[in-house]
């Protein structure tokens, strides 16, 4: 028997007026279970947490005419260590140039 038109219309009437009965959504949250595992192994597999790596600076080269003050205070002190002795002038500057580098790689 077909269901009549004043009959159909009451029930899409009935349906769209009706709330939607849905249940919200439940969101399950993983439980990890608690081992008995002694402490020193507990401890033995525990990892450190991961931290975000950062981006490595470029790689800035040294420019011994931005630290030539420097470069000299250092040849100086090289030259006086070594006595006040004449003639090694450009050793004592090519050394003081690898101390002030040494210096500002290892920033």
């Amino acid at each position: 028997m077909p269901i009549s038109k004043a009959k159909k219309l009451s029930l899409e009437q009935e349906a769209l007026a009706a709330p939607a009965k849905t249940a919200p959504p439940t969101r399950k949250l993983a439980v990890k279970p608690k081992s008995a595992a002694p402490a020193a192994t507990a401890a033995a597999t525990h990892k450190a947490p991961a931290r975000a790596k950062r981006a490595k600076p470029a790689a800035t080269v040294f420019d011994p005419e931005a630290n030539h003050a420097e470069i000299s205070r250092e040849a100086y002190l090289l030259y006086l260590n070594r006595g006040g002795n004449h003639g090694a002038a450009q050793d004592d500057w090519f050394r003081a140039i690898e101390i002030v580098r040494s210096r500002y790689s290892a920033v």
